[in-house]
């Protein structure tokens, strides 16, 4: 094996509490004028089209949620609350304390290292700013694709631009989205990041678990 995949949310960062994301995205309705539960509500079931850029850019998709709630917010309380999102996001990608480690030790073996998330807007654009960015060969989000897990083509984005088939890859994951079998599925050997109590909706994982990112690496460069 010469990559690593990772996925982001959950995996690569701590778990985020439902209700501290609620929050945050409670006082962004506020902000805009459609009522916070409401808007709230509205967020969590079009997560699909947001993760597959189907809302464009954030602007774009705020003022999309609006419509549909019968609004049409102010110019200023777009850029307001627009702002405010942004800012939510970046607390709530907190990487968890051995990623950084894990991730150079890959590569210190010389390792392809890839991201791929199913994610919106608001994570890529985050992205560049990340300290984690310069450790990897190239990161693949759902929201630029098109595609998100356990769509085939989407994990072959990730192992086109870094050059390797699925029996090259390593892929580590929570398990959300049926993303590891949809990995193995194309021949990935897949590990399961099952720490505390398995991700909410994650599926059952009937292959290689670990309780932590070093345990990952440990049993992935055992033999190299």
């Amino acid at each position: 094996m010469r990559a690593v995949i990772f996925d982001l949310w959950d995996t690569l960062t701590e778990p985020v509490a439902p209700g501290e994301r609620d929050r945050y995205t409670r006082e962004v309705g506020e902000m805009l004028g459609a009522g916070g539960e409401d808007f709230a509500a509205l967020v969590v079931a079009t997560f699909a089209e947001r993760c597959r850029g189907e809302l464009g850019d954030l602007r774009s998709t705020l003022r999309a949620l609006c419509h549909r709630l019968g609004v049409e917010p102010a110019p200023s309380a777009l850029e307001a609350a627009a702002a405010h999102r942004m800012d939510a996001q970046a607390r709530l990608l907190r990487f968890r304390d051995d990623a950084i480690p894990v991730v150079e030790r890959f590569r210190g073996y010389g390792w392809r290292t890839g991201l791929l998330t199913d994610s919106t807007c608001e994570t890529e654009a985050l992205w560049e700013s990340l300290e984690l960015r310069h450790l990897f060969d190239t990161a693949t989000f759902s929201c630029a694709e098109g595609r998100s897990k356990p769509d085939p083509l989407f994990y072959d984005v990730v192992m086109r631009r870094l050059g390797v088939t699925a029996a090259d890859c390593l892929y580590v994951a929570d398990g959300r989205s049926a993303e590891l079998a949809g990995a193995a599925h194309l021949g990935m050997r897949c590990v399961q990041l099952h720490v505390e109590a398995a991700a909410p909706g994650a599926e059952e994982w009937p292959g290689e678990k670990v309780s932590c990112l070093t345990a990952v690496a440990d049993l992935a460069l055992a033999d190299s």
